[in-house]
């Protein structure tokens, strides 16, 4: 008698088809998240130095639609005065601290909060004072075509924000 013999069968195992659908649909919503992420760096990288220096709300944005030598014209203007915002920040800071400080103390004491609190409002002031001393300086040096540019850009950016976040 002739015996086949019959080794082991292996078996295929597939991976359902859901499964597979699955993972492509979370990986595309994972591209999508981390491209709106980057986005978004990539959109407001450079606007915190303008908005610092007393710049109307993202700033960066115009002036990356100005030619380069205009930009550095721009950007001098608001380099020019950092070691003053700089010492104004950190008296900030101090004040902040020391605000905290005498909030955090056991026996609270309403006198000294007050005047630790009247020095933090004072140095928000000044280093306000100051940042707002330096638009006007480049309002001055834009040419009226800039200006006009800038409204306009301006007036396009607040419809745009006004559209997302309308309160009906």
């Amino acid at each position: 008698m002739s015996q086949e013999t019959v080794g082991p069968q292996t078996i295929k195992r597939r991976t359902p088809r859901w499964l597979w659908i699955g993972f492509f649909v979370s990986l595309a919503i994972n591209l999508v998240v981390l491209g709106a992420a980057i986005g978004a760096v990539w959109h407001y990288h450079g606007s915190k130095v303008y908005r610092q220096a007393g710049a109307p709300r993202h700033f960066g944005g115009f002036l990356r639609r100005l030619p380069r030598e205009r930009r550095q014209v721009f950007r001098a203007i608001f380099r020019e005065p950092r070691p003053e915002l700089e010492s104004l920040r950190r008296a900030l800071r101090v004040a902040r601290t020391a605000a905290e400080d005498v909030m955090a103390q056991q026996s609270f004491s309403r006198a000294r909060f007050a005047e630790a609190n009247r020095r933090l409002h004072e140095a928000r002031y000044r280093l306000r004072l100051e940042r707002g001393r330096i638009f006007p300086r480049v309002a001055e040096t834009m040419t009226a075509e800039e200006r006009r540019m800038f409204l306009e850009w301006r007036r396009h950016q607040r419809r745009r924000w006004r559209r997302w976040h309308r309160k009906d």
